[in-house]
This record gives C-alpha cells, sequence and structure tokens, in this order.
C-alpha cells in the first residue's frame, strides 16, 4: 500500500513536467506544496486504514489474542528465523479441560468470560514484544517462544498452569484446568512437524490425567 505516496506526489511532478518550469513566484510554490502535503496526507491515512484493517483481519474477535491464521504466518517466519539464524524455537499448545462443562453450566456468555480471562493470563505470563499468543480454536490457544529452550518454557506454561486453576482467573471453580504439550524445534525439522509434535505432547497431557503440561 505504500504505493499510494508515489500517487501522492503525481499531480504536482505531472504539472512540472508539463510546464517544463518550476514554481516561477513563492505564491506557486506555496500551492504546489500544500497541495503535494494534502494528498501526501490522504495517502497516510489510507495506508494507516488498511494496516489497521489487516491487523483486524489477523486478531480473535472474542479474546483480543493473534488468531489462526496469524499463527502458520507467524509459524513459518519463526522456523525460518531459528534455522537462519541456529537459535532455540519452542511452540506450547494448551487446551482447557472441562470447558464444554463451563458452557453447558454456566452459559456461554460465563464460558466466554473465563476464555477471556485465559487469554490475559497467557498474554500477562510471558515476554512481552517477544512471545506471541494465539487462540487457534474453541479453547485451544498456542504460544511461540522464540529463542527459548523446551525446559524454560516448561516451567512457564507450569506457572501459567497453576494460576489458570488457582489464580486470578479460577478456573477450579468451573471445574476446569489447563493441559499443555510443548516441544522445541529440531534441527532441520519443518513447520508442519513442529506442530505435529506440539499437538501430541498436548494429547498426551489429556490422556495422562489433564490438568498437567508435558514436554
Amino acid at each position: 500500500m505504500r504505493w499510494v505516496y508515489v500517487i501522492a506526489v503525481i499531480p504536482t511532478l505531472t504539472e512540472w513536467l508539463e510546464t517544463g518550469r518550476l514554481p516561477g513566484t513563492f505564491l506557486e510554490s506555496i500551492s504546489d506544496l500544500g497541495l503535494t502535503l494534502l494528498l501526501v496526507g490522504l495517502a497516510w491515512l489510507i495506508c494507516r486504514q488498511h494496516d489497521r484493517i489487516l491487523e483486524m483481519a489477523e486478531l480473535d474477535g472474542l479474546t483480543g489474542l493473534l488468531n489462526a491464521r496469524r499463527f502458520h504466518k507467524d509459524l513459518r517466519q519463526e522456523v525460518e528465523r531459528a534455522r537462519r539464524q541456529a537459535a532455540s524455537l519452542t511452540l506450547a499448545f494448551l487446551d482447557m479441560d472441562g470447558f464444554k462443562a463451563v458452557n453447558d453450566r454456566y452459559g456461554h456468555a460465563e464460558g466466554d468470560e473465563v476464555l477471556r480471562r485465559v487469554a490475559r493470563l497467557l498474554q500477562e505470563g510471558v515476554r512481552r514484544h517477544v512471545d506471541r499468543c494465539y487462540r487457534i480454536g474453541g479453547d485451544e490457544f498456542a504460544i511461540l517462544f522464540p529463542g527459548a529452550t523446551g525446559p524454560d518454557v516448561a516451567k512457564v506454561l507450569e506457572r501459567l498452569r497453576l494460576n489458570a486453576r488457582e489464580g486470578p482467573t479460577d478456573l477450579g471453580r468451573y471445574g476446569a484446568s489447563v493441559s499443555g504439550g510443548v516441544v522445541e524445534l529440531l534441527t532441520g525439522e519443518q513447520a508442519g512437524e513442529f506442530v505435529r509434535r506440539a499437538d501430541e505432547m498436548m494429547y498426551s497431557a489429556k490422556s495422562r490425567g489433564k490438568d498437567r503440561i508435558v514436554a
């Protein structure tokens, strides 16, 4: 969309090219400058609106987290970056245990509020501007941890799990909890396999009795 800035100065450039001269008077210069600044300002507003639309398309409307579309986009980029820089990259999948019962017993409005609480818990419990949280399904979340190792992330997730159940999020009151799986990117591993292993770890946690983190 940055091409609109070029379009913004075309009228002034066209006038100068057609007349074969630069503005001859101070008033002409002011007039051309004013027109150019006005068009550049409009171009800036168009670009801002375009960026805002793109941003909204990548956000989950309920929780405000990034959505599944953005997750797969970021995942590919982070896998390539980790491979290029020989850096660590860890992925965590989390799923709420007993969320259907929350909706059935307390209603969908309360269930939505529980999801928002979990989303806030995740955002507040990771490194700001480094780690990224996503809602990738109904009650399923993902977090990308660039530069972090599996054992370190497992500790973070264990703390989040406990806070979800017993802290301000208070999932225990609803009879709900959080299970998660943590995997670190392997050398030469593709994004698809990386996701598959994280998914397997998460379901392993649920099959072992739920309310736990498996790494």
